[in-house]
């Protein structure tokens, strides 16, 4: 399917929140289903948006112990957020935050159903992407 294609190959910046030495971009599909820190074997593996890279400059701040404003709180709990996702689906919710406009809470909708096959997974993606193309040029006005 051109779906799968697509978020297979989509690639995505991974960073370690347990050691925070380390992160790699690459694409979905090279991802274990289970994906690890290289450095320190923790799962605890945050998606930074590629748009968003200051994030770990804030997860940097936040752990050296300054103060935040509210943009770098918001990335902050996201990533952990996305961090959580990876640690309990692992490849499954990186896959489904590949998607346009899927960020950690639709992507924990998404990963709570219980899909019968492959196919209905893939199905509530762009399900999820249609409903973001639909109303995300309303989100800021």
């Amino acid at each position: 399917r051109v779906l799968e294609r697509r978020l297979h190959n989509k690639q995505v910046k991974l960073f370690c929140l347990n050691c925070r030495n380390w992160s790699i971009l690459t694409r979905v599909r090279r991802l274990s289903s289970d994906p690890t820190c290289n450095n320190c074997e923790a799962k605890f593996l945050g998606l930074v948006p590629r748009k968003k890279r200051d994030v770990l400059k804030a997860l940097k701040k936040e752990e050296e112990g300054k103060n935040l404003d509210e943009d770098e709180k918001t990335s902050v709990r996201r990533t952990k957020e996305t961090a959580n996702l990876i640690l309990t689906y692992g490849k499954q919710a990186v896959i489904a935050m590949a998607g346009r406009g899927i960020g950690p809470q639709t992507a924990t909708r998404i990963l709570a159903k219980q899909h019968k096959n492959k196919e209905d997974f893939y199905r509530d993606i762009l399900r999820a992407e249609r409903i973001y193309a639909r109303t995300h040029k309303f989100w800021n006005s």
